[in-house]
């Protein structure tokens, strides 16, 4: 073989390793886009409401012992507040997004927030 045809294979074979390489890293990095959270929150598409929202059911070690103030977070005092539908502690006066989660904290009302909390093994004030 002649000196240009191995420079290119070896070339091409080093190119073809590096691609590979760095694809393999960005399947590694990639996050799994909170599929491992759900399944420790106990999520699943069968938990689905009617709106098409995740309902996810925290164990008894995930509730809080701690009591959560509705009320008290209702500033405004227009009997709503905007709350996260995977983690029922996050709740707002305001729109926004959880922290944890990254999910857009839903409007409910004050009745409703407590409700949630209720089912999840969450103490309400």
């Amino acid at each position: 073989m002649n000196k240009q045809i191995k420079i290119f294979l070896a070339t091409f074979f080093l190119s073809m390793l590096l691609i590979s390489s760095a694809a393999t890293a960005q399947e590694i990095a990639k996050p799994d886009s909170g599929k491992s959270e759900m399944k420790k929150m106990n999520c699943s598409k069968d938990n689905q409401n009617s709106e098409g929202t995740m309902k996810c059911k925290k164990s008894a070690e995930q509730a809080t012992t701690s009591e959560v103030d509705v009320d008290g977070i209702d500033k405004n005092k227009d009997s709503k507040v905007f709350q996260c539908q995977m983690n029922y502690e996050v709740i707002l006066d305001n729109p926004g997004v959880d922290p944890k989660c990254g999910m857009k904290l839903e409007e409910v009302s004050l009745e409703k927030a407590k409700e949630n909390l209720i089912s999840y093994g969450y103490k309400v004030k």
